[in-house]
């Protein structure tokens, strides 16, 4: 049986190139891949001082939430339906 859930591990932006659409070009690459092959479902981690802003903006929402990570960092899992 094939899946229908697509989980990130990781993506990155050089620190040079950031705040120019990039990131947000990439995630918009990766979810029309996962649809492509059948997936109904992304996820993907990341902690509150990586980038959990752009992926809210593009209509991520937090399924968990984990604090008490060094600094006051928190740790988010990030899902959003590709699919309706």
């Amino acid at each position: 049986m094939v899946g229908t859930a697509c989980e990130l591990q990781q993506i990155w932006v050089d620190e040079a190139l950031r705040r120019r659409g990039i990131g947000a070009l990439l995630m918009q690459r990766v979810e029309a891949l996962a649809i492509e092959r059948g997936c109904r479902l992304l996820y993907l981690d990341t902690f509150s001082f990586q980038a959990p802003e752009l992926y809210y903006r593009l209509g991520y929402e937090t399924a968990c939430r984990l604090d008490g990570f060094p600094g006051g960092g928190s740790k988010f899992i990030l899902r959003k339906a590709l699919i309706s």
